[in-house]
């Protein structure tokens, strides 16, 4: 079965991110046939695995999808200036994106070089695929890392994709491994008519744009490198001890810990200290459902604190602009805001982007993805003990914070842009926040399943 469509509109959520991948690397804009080809907009999934996973199996998995979903072969077009891009897929059948294999020493410095590298290798969306295979082998382990262009899919879809390869795998021997029907591979159209939509899209932009009153700082803001520098990433194990509240385990909770300890990255840098604010992506994914794999599934609300305030205070707050959001359906006006600027030149959108006269768009970057979703135990026959994902950050802010559970294994995931703070700055604010959360830290090497 080959896919009938071989165009796959960007969504507002996915432009945004185009635009964003404006700011990671300075370039000519789109006019005309001109392209921006830079692709350093990137996220990568890595699924850590016990023993060696076969890479005749996976390239197998990743050949039979294409059949279905030609998206990891597509590229990134325009018809002309003023509409909204799309991804095309291949007019004619093309060989599948195929696994690259790393042999490696064991130990987490090892691991840590290939991966940096690999998240430091632009993807070009317009000259080629938008999406590649790794498989970073250490003898007793190995790594399953899928690192793609991020306007191309969210990590849940990065998630649900893996899935979908594990029972492409499972089931290589059957002529119709979906008897049930084939799964919708892309979201739906957002309901309503079109001026529904506009009228929800106005109160969406009115929102995004009150917030330029009060532009935010972030250590990329302040710093005097230069923009080009290299992405870096430190990773840490825990475990939960069981000794947190219910509060303590929520999203707004974690998020007000976060603040409250990178207030210091602020005040050793001499950062003016100016209500955090930050965009937290919501997955429209209805629960318990893998959903769509291609396309940034998602709307976003924009959490504004003050940092000094005590954490519950902070917390509180937190929780109240979210139910305000969703009371007044902010969630879908954001996302038809978006939809609606998808034909807006990138250098445009990406200048009304940016916040601050120094070119912030926002504190930091925080995400909080809760448990993979993988829903299965083994890939590609062999056991899950733990899974993360690692996105790249722009300059400004410069840093991110991530955290990410499989199983009783709890992530701490720090990017930022070299230059931007310290490596010993980092190793603290990891073991703050993991103390904070009531994590114990794992041995190096050690996971639990």
């Amino acid at each position: 079965m080959v896919a009938s469509n071989r165009r796959l509109p960007l969504s507002g959520a996915d432009v945004c991110l185009l635009a964003l991948d404006r700011h990671m690397v300075r370039g000519p804009g789109l006019r005309g046939t001109s392209r921006v080809r830079t692709g350093r907009n990137i996220v990568q999934l890595v699924v850590e695995c016990q023993g060696t996973l076969p890479q005749e199996r996976i390239d197998a998995a990743i050949a039979r999808f294409v059949e279905y979903a030609p998206w990891p072969l597509a590229r990134l077009r325009r018809a002309f200036p003023w509409s909204a891009p799309f991804w095309e897929a291949p007019a004619t059948p093309q060989a599948a994106p195929r696994v690259t294999m790393h042999e490696i020493g064991s130990g987490d410095a090892p691991l840590q070089e290939v991966l940096e590298q690999r998240l430091n290798t632009p993807l070009d969306p317009h000259a080629g695929t938008p999406v590649r295979f790794d498989v970073i082998d250490q003898g007793k382990t190995s790594h399953f890392v899928q690192t793609w262009f991020h306007p191309l899919m969210d990590p849940r879809g990065a998630e649900t994709l893996t899935l979908h390869l594990n029972h492409l795998d499972e089931n290589a021997q059957v002529a119709d491994p979906w008897p049930d029907g084939v799964p919708s591979f892309v979201p739906p159209p957002q309901a309503g008519t079109r001026l529904e939509r506009l009228r929800l899209a106005s109160k969406g932009r009115r929102y995004l744009d009150s917030f330029r009153a009060t532009p935010p700082t972030s250590p990329g803001g302040h710093a005097t490198r230069s923009q080009a520098q290299s992405f870096r990433f430190k990773r840490c194990s825990f475990r939960d001890s069981g000794t947190a509240s219910r509060a303590q385990k929520e999203m707004t909770w974690r998020l007000a810990l976060v603040g409250r300890i990178l207030r210091r990255v602020w005040q050793r840098h001499g950062i003016p200290e100016v209500p955090y604010l930050l965009p937290v992506s919501v997955d429209l994914r209805k629960k318990g459902e893998a959903g769509p794999v291609f396309s940034n599934h998602l709307s976003l609300h924009f959490p504004q604190f003050d940092p000094n305030a005590e954490i519950d205070a902070i917390n509180n707050e937190l929780r109240k602009q979210m139910f305000e959001s969703l009371r007044h359906g902010q969630l879908e006006a954001t996302r038809a805001a978006m939809n609606f600027i998808r034909p807006l030149p990138l250098p445009l959108l990406a200048w009304r982007m940016a916040l601050s006269s120094r070119g912030e768009l926002c504190s930091f970057n925080f995400a909080d993805t809760g448990e993979y979703s993988g829903a299965t135990e083994t890939l590609f026959g062999c056991p899950i003990v733990n899974s993360y994902h690692l996105p790249t950050v722009t300059p400004k802010p410069g840093i991110g914070i991530f955290l990410n559970s499989c199983g009783q294994n709890q992530n701490i995931v720090v990017t930022w842009l070299d230059g931007i703070v310290g490596a010993d700055e980092i190793d603290d604010l990891i073991a703050e926040i993991g103390k904070g959360l009531g994590w114990v830290p794992q041995p190096v090497g050690e996971h639990v399943q």
